[in-house]
């Protein structure tokens, strides 16, 4: 009698806990919303604009990663107690929207979080170059320091609403199925041999075109490399495109230079490249 009993409540017991053996309790995550980041510049004159493309976000807790995420974003969190939340702002590399970069020139945002189960924390995150940076940069409103490399034409200056990102001039090339079929253009940039760097840009375009690096060598002579192609866009974008391999593998260079190209393809009469905002920014 004594056995049967105990095997009773065995049963009873497994039946009234069994359910919480297979489907255990799941943790409730807590949710951080970031809509986007806002970039600062305390010295624009230095910097230069401010317009970045900041659409993606790496997000770490404790310094272990969390994952990557498009904004706006809703990162789920299981936490328990106050953590440390770090977000670092991410950018399309190259114009890729497949490759996100986290981008080593923006600072990281750092705040605690506290754990509310089922509960959405709006993050507000802001971010700014970081120390200690150097900056080359033209923007059109001083003049344009385009020279024509090869080709039929260059870059030049231009104005008005429909041809400027930001204040009063960006750059032009603008090709023409009679005149004007193809351009290569060059731009000297402040940049040593062997330091890691980006270049950013604005640009809009009806025309495809590479933008690269030239390396001024001590014999005379110059080795360009076209590192990215663009493709045309109807509306201003922003390009991010790391440098640092090429002005690592000329060690002798007298000078650095971005170059530009592009051309009419086929079926095309006409097109543009619109500039504005070009940067290199080196540590």
């Amino acid at each position: 009698m004594t056995t049967r009993i105990l095997f009773i409540l065995i049963i009873t017991c497994f039946l009234g806990t069994g359910c919480n053996l297979i489907n255990p309790k799941e943790d409730i995550p807590t949710y951080v919303h970031i809509d986007s980041f806002t970039f600062t510049s305390a010295n624009p004159g230095l910097t230069g604009t401010s317009r970045q493309d900041i659409n993606s976000v790496f997000a770490y807790l404790d310094g272990e990663p969390l994952g990557v995420y498009e904004l706006p974003a809703d990162i789920p969190v299981l936490i328990n107690g106050t953590k440390e939340l770090q977000l670092a702002p991410g950018v399309n590399e190259q114009g890729l929207n497949d490759f996100k970069l986290s981008y080593p020139l923006f600072a990281f945002y750092n705040t605690n979080i506290t754990a509310d189960p089922g509960k959405t924390i709006t993050v507000n995150p802001e971010t700014k170059y970081i120390d200690d940076l150097k900056y080359w940069r033209t923007d059109f409103e001083s003049g344009n320091t385009f020279q024509k490399l090869s080709g039929d034409t260059s870059v030049r200056s231009v104005s008005g609403a429909d041809s400027v990102f930001e204040g009063g001039e960006s750059g032009g090339i603008f090709l023409n199925a009679n005149t004007y079929k193809n351009a290569e253009a060059f731009t000297d940039i402040s940049i040593f041999p062997g330091q890691n760097g980006y270049l950013e840009f604005h640009y809009k375009s009806t025309l495809s075109f590479a933008v690269g690096m030239l390396a001024a060598l001590p014999d005379g002579s110059i080795q360009p490399v076209y590192l990215a192609g663009v493709k045309p866009k109807g509306e201003w974008n922003k390009f991010y495109l790391n440098i640092s391999q090429f002005t690592s593998a000329y060690p002798n260079a007298q000078k650095f230079a971005v170059i530009l190209r592009t051309e009419l393809e086929n079926g095309q009469t006409d097109g543009y490249v619109l500039l504005d905002n070009i940067k290199v920014i080196s540590y």
